[in-house]
């Protein structure tokens, strides 16, 4: 983590959950003070909502391309 700011990479694998157990803490404590690293994360955190949601819809639509293709 930077002295000033958040790296990416560390808001990205804090969002995702992935963030090293020993980086947790400071990176916590650092978003309680600076607002635009809670800004970062929260670009990041809607990135991976709408990642995950585009995912989920392209494999509704495939298992139902799939369904559809098996009753042939």
């Amino acid at each position: 983590m930077s002295t000033l700011h958040i790296l990416d990479d560390d808001l990205e694998a804090y969002s995702f959950g992935r963030l090293d157990h020993a980086a947790i803490e400071p990176v916590e404590e650092h978003l309680l003070a600076c607002a635009d690293c809670r800004d970062r994360l929260g670009e990041w955190d809607e990135y991976i909502r709408a990642m995950r949601a585009a995912c989920l819809t392209l494999g509704h639509a495939q298992l139902q391309r799939a369904a559809g293709h098996s009753q042939d």
